[in-house]
């Protein structure tokens, strides 16, 4: 099986939707000779800055010689960007065997079982598959969703991480920031670590009730350890030091932008700190912030004007956009926006369309985006400054026209349009004369 049948496979699946459960993911996994049981693992579950945490903390077990398998969602143009070794994607080929070799067992379990597997699930398989096969040393793990029932949730980990609890899938987790930290909180079993982010009073109860009745210590970002300082050195860079579990790390140059992306460095230098249960190299944590990146998070493309992609798709995430736009100088902001229908839109738009000059609202191609003209309503309630232009090429191809040189040029909502707008802009499509995407 190559890349292209992988993917038409997968693809194939995701019309099974999600149905959170551990039945089918445990019997797929007991079918594989239970992979996830032969490495340690790092867990990582939270409403925002999942995938920077887990890209960070495995950027710094890397640079402390260890093999680490990272498995984050969703991807922003290729399956191959969830599965990384040393922070490198696995190769497409091989993306395509390892899959292979569990098809068998996937479609064994989907005759046994009353419901198939989803989509997620077989992901989650194959990431446990792929790095017990190449004998990882720690596998990074990040939830699809929640956590007490989420696919990733049979692994029993060494240090278990929340890095924040916001209101998202309020329709499966709860309509209360207690009862998703609730579910989140699921994930600390007993035997762990356990590392909070920058909790809100009514999450930190929870979480702490939960380490409680599972005797497990917890750390909290503010209390145990703590960001001490930030400097902005530009756009998508700062200079930060942290305070960790068992020593200082000053002057860390980390190349992602906003108070928020501190806050992750400093959940993953504790988290990796758990682990490795020691202070880390000060030449080693700064080696590996320099390297590290989370694609589509503030993610600069362009200068003139400036281009940026960001995947905020909840109120939260897009507030913390808001805030780091605040510190980045700009004139005119044009504004490309598409979201997904089941998210607390009202908030969302709230939040950052005072900010922009001009606002092109636009699709994705996911079968969950909101209609371009459903959100063009909501979007005129708060501005007379936008067009609607539902193809996302044309739409990238309009803001680009519209911004000038010392505008920016924000494409955010959600991590498929940023997936989509990324692949567009990184083919280098030229505007008359003019390429979109020149330099970095």
């Amino acid at each position: 099986m190559d890349y292209n049948e992988a993917v038409v496979y997968l693809d194939g699946k995701i019309k099974f939707g999600i149905r959170p459960g551990l039945e089918r993911i445990s019997a797929l996994c007991r079918k594989l000779g239970n992979p996830h049981d032969s490495f340690r693992s790092i867990h990582i579950a939270g409403t925002n800055g999942k995938t920077s945490t887990a890209r960070i903390a495995s950027s710094i077990l890397t640079e402390h010689g260890l093999k680490v398998g990272t498995y984050t969602s969703p991807h922003l143009a290729l399956y191959t960007e969830r599965f990384l070794i040393n922070a490198e994607p696995i190769a497409e080929e091989y993306f395509g065997q390892c899959l292979n070799q569990i098809i068998p067992c996937v479609e064994a379990v989907n005759g046994e079982c009353p419901e198939p597997l989803t989509h997620f699930e077989i992901l989650t398989a194959l990431a446990f598959f792929l790095f017990a096969r190449e004998r990882i040393d720690c596998g990074v793990i990040e939830t699809g969703m929640g956590g007490r029932w989420d696919a990733t949730n049979i692994i029993n980990s060494r240090v278990a991480v929340v890095t924040n609890v916001d209101l998202e899938h309020t329709d499966v987790l709860g309509k209360t920031i207690s009862k998703i930290a609730w579910e989140k909180a699921h994930i600390i079993k007993k035997g762990c670590s356990a590392i909070g982010g920058n909790l809100n009073e009514e999450a930190l109860t929870v979480i702490k009730d939960r380490c409680a009745n599972e005797n497990v210590e917890s750390k909290i970002f503010g209390a145990d350890f703590s960001l001490v300082s930030t400097k902005k050195v530009s756009e998508t860079a700062q200079l930060i030091s942290v305070k960790g579990l068992y020593a200082g790390y000053d002057n860390l140059s980390l190349p992602l932008a906003g108070g928020h992306q501190a806050e992750n460095a400093s959940v993953a230098a504790a988290t990796c700190e758990a682990f490795l249960k020691k202070a880390l190299s000060l030449k080693k944590i700064r080696q590996a912030f320099e390297r590290a990146s989370s694609p589509g998070r503030f993610e600069l493309i362009r200068r003139e004007p400036l281009i940026v992609l960001d995947g905020a798709h909840n109120p939260a995430g897009i507030r913390r956009l808001a805030a780091t736009l605040k510190q980045v100088v700009f004139n005119k902001l044009v504004l490309v926006l598409a979201i997904l229908e089941e998210k607390n839109v009202q908030e969302m738009l709230e939040a950052i369309i005072p900010l922009a000059n001009l606002t092109i609202v636009t699709e994705n191609h996911s079968d969950r985006c909101m209609n371009a003209d459903h959100l063009s309503a909501e979007v005129s309630r708060l501005t007379e400054d936008y067009f609607t232009e539902k193809d996302l090429t044309r739409a990238l191809k309009l803001a680009v026209k519209e911004a000038k040189k010392g505008d920016m040029v924000l494409v955010t909502g959600s991590l498929y349009t940023v997936g989509e707008a990324r692949e567009f802009l990184h083919k280098g499509v030229s505007e008359g004369r003019v390429e979109i995407c020149d330099t970095k």
